[in-house]
C-alpha cells in the first residue's frame, strides 16, 4: 500500500538563485525576471496534484504534476535497495 513519486519540479522563481555563484546567478536571475519558471505556489500545487490520486507503486510526474508516460523503473538491483529501505524505517 505504498507509492513511491518522482517529481521533476522544473524552473522555480524561488531565492535559490541568490546563493549561486554570479556567473551563473545572472542569468538566472534574468530568466526569472523575463517569467522562466513557475510560481512557487503553481509548483506546490502541480506538485500535489502529481502525488494525490495515484495508484500503488511506483510513477514519475512532469513539471505540470502529470504522469510521465513510457518511463522505465530502474534496475532491479536498485529498485531492492528502496524496498528493502523503506520496510527497514
Amino acid at each position: 500500500n505504498v507509492t513511491f513519486t518522482h517529481a521533476n519540479p522544473g524552473g522555480v522563481r524561488t531565492p535559490l538563485a541568490d546563493n549561486l555563484p554570479f556567473w551563473a546567478r545572472i542569468p538566472a536571475k534574468a530568466l526569472m525576471a523575463l517569467g522562466v519558471g513557475t510560481t512557487p505556489g503553481d509548483c506546490a500545487e502541480y506538485m500535489l496534484h502529481g502525488m494525490l490520486g495515484t495508484e500503488r507503486g511506483w510513477r514519475c510526474v512532469s513539471t505540470k504534476g502529470e504522469a510521465v508516460k513510457n518511463k522505465q523503473p530502474g534496475q532491479e538491483e536498485m529498485i531492492k535497495k528502496v524496498w528493502d529501505h523503506t520496510e527497514a524505517m
